[in-house]
């Protein structure tokens, strides 16, 4: 599941203990998700104080899934280990152009970084 979809919400907490969460879109190896954002966003900073953060990831099953407007989506949801790692790193890079089809776009204006995601052993499902 984690290879075949490409957006997630990552929850960190503020040093003062604000939750802040944020979609982004990933790339994953099954094991691994990497997520590309900015350096200085308020998820990076959080996540440089406390590096433990919290992920859900929606998605629709099927068709019938999509059409029942009332239902909510089905959604895996789990704690994860992250670390902010340099964005010319080989292997978010590659499998960035192995699932979405380009390379990962030049940024010359804004330093971006890469969030390595890494679930914890225990890993919540709902509507799966």
């Amino acid at each position: 599941m984690f290879k075949r979809n490409h957006s997630l919400v990552i929850s960190t907490v503020s040093p003062r203990g604000n939750p802040q969460s944020s979609l982004v879109v990933y790339v994953s190896d099954g094991d691994v998700l990497y997520a590309m954002t900015g350096e200085g966003t308020r998820k990076v900073k959080n996540i440089k104080k406390k590096p433990l953060v919290s992920v859900t990831i929606p998605f629709y099953k099927n068709l019938l899934h999509r059409l029942i407007t009332r239902a909510p989506p089905a959604s895996i949801m789990f704690k994860a280990d992250s670390e902010i790692i340099s964005y010319n790193e080989e292997e978010p890079r590659r499998l960035f152009k192995q699932h979405m089809g380009m390379e990962p776009p030049d940024t010359p204006n804004e330093d971006h970084v890469w969030l390595r995601l890494k679930p914890r052993s225990r890993v919540t499902c709902y509507g799966v």
